[in-house]
């Protein structure tokens, strides 16, 4: 039932996952919106240019992205 939910839920709650959570949450959405917006600022060319950009940006961002998940799960777990 929904009470027996509520009451689960009430009791397994741990209020710092949730920190943890909204912390990697808003740190990988920093790196996912500054990293290619460095690299797409910083284009110089025409189309060859952009899609080099475009794919750095992403290989970047992705290792960035297990970087600082690795450093989150350390520093904080």
């Amino acid at each position: 039932t929904s009470n027996l939910y509520d009451m689960g839920l009430r009791q397994n709650l741990v209020t710092y996952n949730i920190f943890f959570a909204l912390s990697k949450a808003y740190t990988f959405a920093f790196i996912i919106s500054s990293i290619p917006a460095y690299y797409g600022y910083h284009v110089e060319g025409g189309a060859l240019e952009i899609g080099r950009a475009s794919t750095k940006s992403v290989v970047v961002s992705c290792i960035m992205i297990l970087l600082a998940d690795y450093l989150l799960a350390a520093l904080l777990l």
